[in-house]
């Protein structure tokens, strides 16, 4: 009976570290997430991710790439 607390007891310790890093994480990845969502909407506003988009997605870039591709 007092192994089955033991085992129960580290099992919750363990539980409790692997809670706390991740919430350490999650803080963290929003704090480093903020600055690209303004950087986005920055983006969004000056109509800047629509031009990117646009050339990314472009049939002529496609077709560069194939022409990449194949070549190598």
């Amino acid at each position: 009976m007092r192994s089955e607390k033991t085992r129960t007891s580290r099992c919750l310790a363990d539980t409790e570290k692997k809670l706390d890093a991740s919430e350490t994480a999650r803080a963290t990845i929003e704090i480093e997430l903020e600055p690209l969502k303004s950087n986005m909407l920055w983006l969004k506003e000056c109509e800047i991710a629509c031009v990117a988009e646009s050339v990314l997605n472009s049939e002529e870039l496609d077709k560069t790439v194939a022409r990449l591709v194949v070549a190598a």
